[in-house]
């Protein structure tokens, strides 16, 4: 069950189409509101409301945070998190997290801002979760985080405008976010809201300070990455500069090396076998003709087994003239993910672009083979098939659609698919 507690205080302007987003969610979920002693309308319009899913607390209490432990204690769900007033649940938002959330302990989904006209104003398009800067003041939106709940959770009444930062820094001390794409709602910007912003970013800076005293991290110790760029004596300038980029990351310690033996499952074997002799952590392949258009080290942060960065390539068969590699295995064969958009779970990604952890290397014999028919003729490339035996071992496969690769070959296909949706 999903709890969203709702403090509120002279709610009416908005709370009547909160809850109604609230009550068309679908799944099993209750609203918990907390007032602290309104005196418009706000305590009539929810009794207006005659589900059950909705519990209503008059109170004296003053502070948002005081509100929300009220809440917390009372709540009945395993999931909370904290809704205001004016924030408006798209359809599937409690849905996308119950599906998502799963063994993860918390959940950082995105939002849509809007101003008191109903205009859209901005997006939230968190980029990818990295405690370390979140520690230096990097701001999320507490409604956009969904939380499992474990007896005794509650807010730091020490910190009354900002609460909810320091609430979630030491959660994300303790476990992993899981970082989605997906947009769960619209929240309306308050003509009062910036200042009130400004506020906050005032108190947030002791919390920093406090924060680095009492829950300082251990020594970060920098992933190790071994960057191979497979080529054939030649690699696009693009891919030099993509390369420059990474090894100038302070967040990793990583080699660049120049693989080109032949034949290409010949060169990622060997590629393989010194990633698990000289200990990286992480194996990221880069196709001499595949740059990326943002760096790829960001996605060590999603501590996934592997993930691609989607490349384009040629099909000769509509409707995909060019196609994305990044597959759902269906009867027969492959086709491609059809849901385009951030963090995707799929069945097989191409070698373009790509980054393997060393644990799914070492759990294979021999990762980058073809998949041979008995009668000679070959059934599964070398990506294909790798794909298939990581799955096998239990590993998951993702590919990132914020984080996409070119491909050159007579021409960049990006410019051809520019073309192709004028």
């Amino acid at each position: 069950m999903i709890s969203a507690i709702m403090p509120v205080l002279n709610g009416e302007r908005y709370i009547r189409e909160a809850i109604d987003s609230f009550l068309k969610q679908g799944v099993d979920s209750e609203l918990i509101i907390v007032d602290g002693g309104s005196t418009d309308k706000t305590e009539e319009i929810v009794k207006s409301f005659k589900s059950k899913k909705i519990r209503y607390y008059d109170t004296d209490l003053v502070g948002t945070f005081e509100k929300t432990n009220y809440g917390l204690e009372r709540m009945k769900g395993n999931i909370f998190f904290i809704m205001a007033c004016d924030i408006r649940l798209f359809p599937d938002a409690f849905r996308t997290v119950e599906r998502e959330i799963k063994e993860h302990e918390a959940l950082l989904g995105n939002i849509v801002f809007s101003n008191e006209k109903g205009e859209v104003i901005g997006e939230s398009n968190y980029p990818v979760f990295d405690l370390r800067e979140y520690r230096e003041g990097n701001f999320l939106a507490s409604c956009a985080i969904f939380a499992k709940y474990k007896k005794g959770m509650k807010f730091n009444l020490n910190y009354p405008h900002n609460a909810d930062y320091d609430f979630y820094l030491r959660l994300a001390h303790q476990t992993k976010f899981k970082q989605i794409s997906n947009y769960l709602m619209n929240l309306i910007m308050q003509d009062n809201q910036e200042e009130k912003l400004h506020r906050g970013d005032v108190h947030r800076a002791e919390i920093i300070e406090r924060v680095k005293r009492e829950y300082s991290m251990p020594e970060y110790i920098k992933p190790k990455v071994l960057v191979a760029v497979c080529n054939e004596g030649w690699i696009r300038p693009e891919v030099a500069t993509a390369c420059y980029q990474i090894s100038s990351d302070q967040r990793v310690s990583s080699k660049i090396y120049f693989p080109s033996v032949k034949t290409y499952e010949n060169n990622l074997s060997q590629v393989a076998l010194k990633v698990k002799k000289e200990g990286w952590d992480y194996l990221l392949i880069i196709d001499a003709d595949n740059p990326p258009q943002r760096n790829p080290i960001d996605l060590i942060a999603l501590n996934l087994d592997v993930v691609a960065l989607p490349t384009p390539q040629w099909n000769d068969i509509d409707p995909y003239p060019i196609y994305w590699v990044a597959m759902d295995r269906v009867k027969g064969g492959y086709n491609q993910h059809e849901n385009r958009v951030g963090l995707q779970e799929v069945d097989a990604v191409g070698s373009g672009c790509v980054l393997i952890k060393r644990k799914v290397l070492e759990s294979l014999e021999a990762p980058f083979t073809r998949k041979w028919n008995k009668d000679g003729t070959m059934d599964m490339g070398v990506d294909f098939h790798f794909c298939e035996q990581a799955k096998a071992k239990g590993f998951r496969i993702w590919a990132h659609y914020d984080y996409i690769c070119d491909h050159f070959k007579e021409l960049s296909l990006l410019k051809v698919l520019e073309f192709k949706n004028k």
